[in-house]
């Protein structure tokens, strides 16, 4: 499985390589973790079949309706406050955090080969600035990516620094018909 987090140089993966590990850890639904909906935490539905997940347009769409207007704003207009800035704040802590962990466990070196990190679900951003801000490239798979607004501005401009070599954005589900 660490297949997912890099791959050998010089072999560019492809997007079957990056998610046949990530995959072959949910492959079969245990059925034990059903939520209200008939979703699993694994990412089927309590039925067994794969649920297809939402596109980025489907996000896009959902923006644009009230309902999904209302939601956006409500957290771009608490990200400013006080409480939306330290929520910001214990996020970025957390996502550094993370990478110091995979840094120790993997090596920094390592982490750089390749193509770098595929964070999956990676909005709004903080795991990709502290991969980034550690010198690894990454990948985020998220089709909701920036449509949440959940992204601060400093994050965002961060983000925009970089090019696609180093920074690149797959607004996609990530499901069997991503493999």
């Amino acid at each position: 499985w660490l297949k997912l987090f890099f791959s050998p140089a010089p072999l560019a993966p492809t997007r079957a390589l990056w998610c046949e590990a990530a995959m072959a850890l949910y492959s079969a639904c245990p059925q034990t973790s059903c939520m209200p909906g008939g979703s699993c935490a694994c990412g089927c539905t309590c039925d067994g079949s794969q649920k297809q997940g939402y596109s980025a347009e489907d996000w896009d769409s959902y923006n644009v309706s009230e309902e999904g207007g209302q939601l956006y704003h409500w957290w771009a207009d608490w990200i400013p406050t006080p409480e939306g800035q330290q929520w910001v704040n214990n996020k970025r802590w957390e996502a550094r955090r993370v990478v110091d962990g995979m840094i120790h466990q993997w090596g920094l070196q390592t982490l750089q080969q390749g193509e770098g990190v595929i964070e999956v679900g990676g909005d709004p951003g903080f795991v990709a600035v502290e991969l980034l801000r550690s010198g690894i490239r990454v990948t985020v798979v998220d089709p909701a990516f920036g449509a949440s607004g959940k992204q601060d501005a400093q994050t965002r401009e961060y983000l925009h620094c970089f090019d696609n070599t180093q920074l690149r954005f797959i607004r996609e589900p990530f499901n069997q018909a991503f493999v």
